[in-house]
C-alpha cells in the first residue's frame, strides 16, 4: 500500500483533486487530501511564516486549510508524521491548465510538488488542459504514472506531467523541454493611472489546440533539468514505458 499526500493550488472547489483522492483510496492506496480553502493559483512557493494555519476536517482523511499550497504540503506531512506514517509520494494536482517553461516557478502546483520532496522521496506535479467527462483519459494517465514511479524512483525529483487532451486525437508524447517557448511572458503589465499597474495574464501561449500532448519533465531539487547518469537512465526507461502505454491507448 502506497501512502500518498494529495494537494492542489486551486482550492477546495477543484473537482479533479477530490475525484483523484476517492479513486486512489478505492484502488487501495492510503491517501490524505489537504487543500487551501480558496484558489491560490500563482502563489508559487508562498509560505505562511509565523502564522496560525486553521485546519478543518471535511472527511476521514480530508482537510481544508487557511494557508497556501505549500502550507498544505507541510500540514499533510505533519499529520501523517503524527500517525507514524511515512509519505511515499506527493501528488500536486490535477491542476486546471498547464504548467511548464517560463511560468513554472509561478506555479503553486509545481512549487507544492517541490516542497513535497521535504516529505517524500519523489513527487508529481500534474496539470491538465481538456474536457473532463467520461471519455477523458486523465485519471488513467495519472494511475499509469503512479504505477511506473513504484518501479522507477526519481529520488529528490519532481516529475512534471502536462496533459493536453483534445478528444478523438492521438496522444503525442514529448519531452517538456521541447514544449518551452523561452520568449513567453506570463504577466503583461498595463498602466491604469500614474500610480497603478494592472497585471494582465497572457493567455496567448503558443499551443496547438487541435492536438493531444502528454509532456514529461523531471526536475531534480538540486540540479534542475540536469540529471545525473543514474537518473537519466531511469528517465529514459520511464519515457519508454509511457510511450508504450500511449501506443496501446492510441490504438483504441
Amino acid at each position: 500500500m502506497t501512502t500518498i499526500l494529495l494537494v492542489n493550488d486551486d482550492g477546495i472547489d477543484l473537482e479533479t483533486t477530490k475525484i483523484l483522492y476517492h479513486r486512489l483510496n478505492s484502488e487501495g492506496h492510503n491517501s490524505i487530501y489537504v487543500v487551501p480553502e480558496s484558489n491560490n493559483s500563482g502563489y508559487s512557493g508562498k509560505l505562511s511564516i509565523n502564522a496560525k494555519i486553521k485546519m478543518k476536517r471535511i472527511g476521514m482523511n480530508s482537510f481544508v486549510i487557511s494557508g497556501s499550497p505549500v502550507d498544505a504540503v507541510i500540514v499533510g506531512g505533519y499529520l501523517l508524521k503524527k500517525r507514524g506514517a511515512a509519505v511515499d509520494l506527493v501528488i500536486s494536482g490535477i491542476n486546471c491548465g498547464l504548467n511548464y517553461g517560463n511560468t513554472l516557478m509561478y506555479s503553486g502546483t509545481f512549487m507544492s510538488a517541490l516542497e513535497g520532496l521535504n516529505h517524500a522521496p519523489q513527487s508529481i506535479a500534474f496539470s491538465y488542459d481538456g474536457t473532463l467527462d467520461d471519455n477523458s483519459l486523465v485519471y488513467k494517465v495519472v494511475f499509469k504514472v503512479i504505477e511506473e514511479l513504484k518501479k522507477i524512483v526519481f529520488e529528490n525529483c519532481v516529475v512534471n506531467i502536462n496533459f493536453k487532451e483534445h478528444m478523438n486525437c492521438q496522444i503525442k508524447l514529448i519531452e517538456e523541454k521541447d514544449m518551452i517557448d523561452s520568449s513567453f511572458e506570463l504577466i503583461l503589465p498595463e498602466q491604469i493611472d500614474e500610480s497603478t499597474l494592472l497585471f494582465n495574464t497572457n493567455t496567448n501561449a503558443n499551443e496547438n489546440k487541435d492536438i493531444s500532448i502528454l509532456s514529461i519533465g523531471v526536475f531534480n531539487r538540486y540540479t534542475g533539468l540536469k540529471l545525473e547518469k543514474k537518473l537519466i537512465r531511469r528517465y529514459n526507461a520511464f519515457f519508454r514505458n509511457m510511450r508504450n502505454f500511449l501506443n496501446t491507448v492510441n490504438k483504441r
